[in-house]
């Protein structure tokens, strides 16, 4: 198959597994489409790294980037402080390193929802203590909290307002 061909059937699979949400640890066939699409990418010569970059570009939320500078935060002690030698070398250990991250997100371990804001978090340089990038933290402040904070003081606009710039004020 041509490297076109490749890289297009790589990109449809990982659409579709998407798509089905089965990046995670239940089985689809979809799940096993994109494992192998993703690994004969890799068998023909296509760097791991560049991989995850061009998959992250269709799906931002739902593939985790292993390029600079999400790579960092993947292996900082100040990030999730993962042995360089143990992240992801072929297709399998990739999925299982998002199946695993991803269940750590759901159950609330880790301080993002998506891989696109783990992604944007690492672009901004932030460790984990420091959790979301700020385009992501003032949606979840303006949207998720100042609803919360509105149902708490109802009668207190000024109240939600000055705390919700107070958690913006960062």
């Amino acid at each position: 198959m041509d490297d076109a061909k490749l890289l297009e059937a790589l990109d449809e699979a990982a659409c579709t597994a998407a798509d089905f949400r089965a990046l995670g640890m239940m089985p689809h066939p979809s799940r096993r489409a994109f494992v192998d699409a993703l690994q004969e990418a890799l068998d023909c010569g296509h760097a791991i790294d560049a991989l995850t970059m061009r998959l992250s570009s269709l799906r931002p939320d739902d593939f985790l980037v292993l390029a600079e500078p999400v790579r960092t935060l993947l292996t900082a002690a100040e990030g999730l402080g993962i042995d360089e030698e143990d992240l992801p070398a072929d297709a399998m250990d990739y999925l299982s390193l998002m199946a695993f991250l991803n269940q750590e997100m759901g159950e609330g371990r880790l301080p993002y929802r998506s891989f696109g804001e783990m992604n944007r978090a690492a672009a901004e340089g932030r460790t984990l203590v420091q959790g979301l990038a700020t385009p992501d933290r003032e949606r979840l402040v303006r949207g998720r909290i100042a609803s919360d904070l509105m149902r708490l003081w109802p009668r207190d606009e000024a109240r939600v307002a000055a705390e919700v710039e107070r958690l913006l004020g960062e």
